[in-house]
């Protein structure tokens, strides 16, 4: 999914509802505000999140409607965040039940991390193979409990996108379809979120006044994803209930199978083949050179008893013409 081109499209949409988008979202950040302010003031920190909670409740299903048909290019009213309210008891309980999931995995964390720090302070009271056991299973664990923390948010980010799409839905449905949908674009939303970073850091260096233009552009980017994320899944759906999808998988399979045992056999004969002909022709000049050296040592040895012969007949000969003078020699004498 190209992030890039999400983003330059949700820009596109809110310079074209620029107006009745920012009023919105000032409305609802200065209701926040207020509640925050007024709860703080009396005494009450308690109290303010439940009356964020029925603040929010009342007003970003509204919000997230006007998000979501601005960015299917439908027209737009402030008036409308105040008119849809019939999923006031759902947002609350969806809410409850993402928030106490994250809360108890936030709560373990911190937990973990707050051992990390008094075995890492009382570490040379204890051995030191114990404690970099210690040391080294709590940074595991505190690594696990993250990403199941980030895999737990990322797969109930579209609720809201969903809430308001799907009036009918129940609470476990909008759940259990946001967890589905996000089953194959886990990566691709957690690259969209770390492209608003420096986004983020910037409006808190602007003491929020940012987020006034900052949360329309992020909230429209996550609206083109959740349509685009949508269209995927009810194609999946439509493709599971006509049989597409098993019917499809099989064939493929048995294809490729007999394609590569084809493929292996033919190739299993071309290497015996140039085996045997590398075998051949290696056999060829080894019996030839064979026979060449065999005539050649013949006439060697032959050569060498004729020149034996030569030789003991020249010594006879010369043994007999010695004989022979010796005889005239005595004769003479």
């Amino acid at each position: 999914m190209d992030s890039a081109k999400l983003k330059l499209n949700a820009k596109r949409v809110l310079s074209k509802n620029f107006k009745p988008l920012v009023i919105a979202t000032v409305i609802l950040m200065a209701l926040e505000a207020f509640v925050y302010f007024v709860c703080f003031a009396i005494g009450k920190q308690n109290l303010s999140s439940i009356l964020m909670l029925i603040v929010e409740a009342l007003l970003l299903p509204g919000y997230i409607r006007m998000i979501l048909d601005a960015s299917r290019d439908k027209e737009i009213k402030v008036r409308d965040m105040f008119f849809e309210t019939g999923g006031f008891f759902k947002y609350i309980g969806i809410t409850l039940i993402v928030g106490i999931a994250l809360g108890i995995l936030v709560l373990l964390a911190a937990i973990d991390f707050k051992s990390l720090v008094s075995i890492i302070a009382y570490q040379s009271e204890i051995s030191k193979t114990l404690a970099m056991f210690l040391i080294s299973f709590g940074l595991l664990l505190a690594v696990s409990i993250i990403m199941l923390t980030a895999y737990v948010a990322i797969s109930f980010s579209q609720v809201l996108f969903i809430l308001v799409d799907k009036e009918e839905y129940s609470v476990k449905k909008i759940l259990s379809e946001s967890f589905d949908m996000m089953e194959t674009f886990m990566m691709d939303y957690f690259i969209l979120c770390l492209t608003f970073m420096g986004w983020i850091v910037f409006g808190i260096l602007t003491l929020g006044i940012a987020f006034i233009w900052i949360t329309p552009y992020m909230l429209l980017t996550f609206a083109l994803f959740y349509d685009v994320v949508k269209k995927d899944y009810e194609d999946y759906l439509k493709k599971l209930d006509d049989g597409v999808v098993l019917t499809e998988a099989k064939p493929e399979k048995k294809v490729v199978k007999k394609s590569t045992t084809k493929k292996a056999d033919a190739a299993k004969k071309t290497t015996t083949k140039k085996a045997t002909t590398t075998k051949a022709s290696a056999k060829k000049p080894a019996t030839k050179k064979a026979t060449t050296a065999t005539k050649k040592a013949s006439s060697t040895a032959k050569k060498t008893t004729a020149a034996k012969k030569t030789t003991a007949a020249k010594k006879t000969t010369t043994k007999k013409a010695s004989t022979t003078r010796k005889t005239t020699a005595k004769k003479s004498e």
